[in-house]
Order: structure tokens, then sequence, then C-alpha cells
């Protein structure tokens, strides 16, 4: 029975550890990040040189490099490189409540587009979102 105890402490001790340091784990530093298209459900052009042509930027678009960096003042900045444009760059603030991450991007110190919020993984290594408009699926997600 003593054996049982000492067992049954050290089990929570480690559940108490593991817990604490999943609490304390911060999401701030560098993330790389890419994006990904479910197209399944968009409806094909009937024209098919321009069903190709926007096929061929989707795939341009899977190949863009996404840099972001998470800042202990509560501010990020992303950069985007590859793909059909040139480097963007985005800055904002973040906020976090549980495992949600919400990026908001700032322009002139004034909210600028749509706030995103990520869905933070159970041990704090990736974030994604995912949003559907008009029959595409697209799936932003960061990873160290």
């Amino acid at each position: 029975m003593k054996h049982l105890g000492k067992v049954a402490i050290i089990v929570l001790s480690v559940a108490v550890l593991a817990t604490s340091a999943l609490a304390t784990h911060s999401i701030t530093g560098f993330w790389h990040g890419r994006i990904r298209f479910d197209l399944v459900h968009l409806p094909a052009e009937k024209n098919v040189a321009q069903n190709s042509a926007r096929m061929a930027k989707f795939n341009k678009l899977q190949q863009v490099t996404l840099n972001l960096t998470i800042k202990g003042d509560h501010t990020y900045h992303l950069t985007s490189t590859g793909g059909p444009n040139p480097t963007t760059q985005i800055s904002g603030t973040w906020a976090m409540a549980g495992n949600s991450i919400t990026l908001q991007p700032l322009n002139g110190g004034r909210p600028s587009g749509s706030a995103y919020t990520y869905t933070l993984d159970k041990v704090g290594r990736s974030f994604a979102v995912t949003v559907n408009d008009s029959g595409v699926g697209t799936t932003i997600s960061f990873f160290r």
C-alpha cells in the first residue's frame, strides 16, 4: 500500500509539472509558416485556359514562405516571400486566450484587415487557422 501511495504522488507531481510547463509556454519568438488550399469544392471555370491559369496561381501561392516573429510586447511582424507576389510585410498586435492566438494587422496604429484566430496545438509547437471562402479552404499554419 505504501508503494502505491508513492507511485500516486510521483504521477501527480509529473502531471502538475507538465501542466505548469504548458501553461507557461511562450509563443514569442520565430515561426515558419505556409499556406495550403483545399480546392475540392471549388467549381471549375468553364474556360479551360482560365481554369488552368487559376490552378497555376493556387500552386504558386502554396510556394509562399511565411516568417513570423511574435514579440513579448504583444506585437508581431510577418514577412511573406515567394509565390506570385513580391515580398509582403505585415505588422500588428497579438493576443492569446487559452489555446487561441489572434493576430490583428495594423496600419498606422489602427486595425487593418481581418484579424485571424489560430488554434495552438497541445504541445505548443504549431498553430493554424482554416478559412473557407467560395469553395476554397485555406489553411495558414505556423510551426517551429
